[in-house]
């Protein structure tokens, strides 16, 4: 039950590092097979979604670091919605990353996700043909 783990891991860290010992390795294991294969497809560029990447620091670990942004409103509003959460518990889960502006300063690229869905598409393609370069 999503809900319930995020409940419960975002109001204790103790249990969130508890679950981060657990999942982080078999996920870091199942990406770099799935990464292998696609290499060995002849895939020129492969994106991993990292959610921690920079709280982690394992951007060592990628050719490029790619951060989606967003503002702050932007985020809560979103967060709130997807995960149906009142703003004060939207704001403690964001409260526990990094603030957006270091992740766009460590940050090879950044997709500006504030606008329409076709805004942000956009930019991913645009981003998507350079890296293919």
């Amino acid at each position: 039950d999503r809900m319930k783990l995020g409940k419960k891991v975002f109001e204790d860290s103790a249990q969130r590092l508890i679950l981060e010992r657990i999942t982080h390795p078999l996920i870091h294991w199942r990406a770099s097979q799935e990464i292998k294969a696609l290499s060995e497809k002849g895939e020129l560029v492969v994106f991993y979604d990292v959610p921690l990447i920079f709280e982690k620091n394992l951007m060592k670990n990628f050719d490029a670091v790619v951060t989606v942004s967003a503002s702050r409103d932007v985020q809560l509003e979103r967060l709130m919605k997807r995960d149906k959460l009142s703003k004060t518990d939207a704001e403690k889960r964001l409260s526990i990353q990094l603030p957006m502006e270091t992740k766009i300063t460590g940050s090879h690229f950044v997709i500006d996700n504030n606008g329409s869905k076709e805004e942000t598409k956009k930019q991913v393609l645009g981003l998507l043909e350079k890296l293919k370069t």
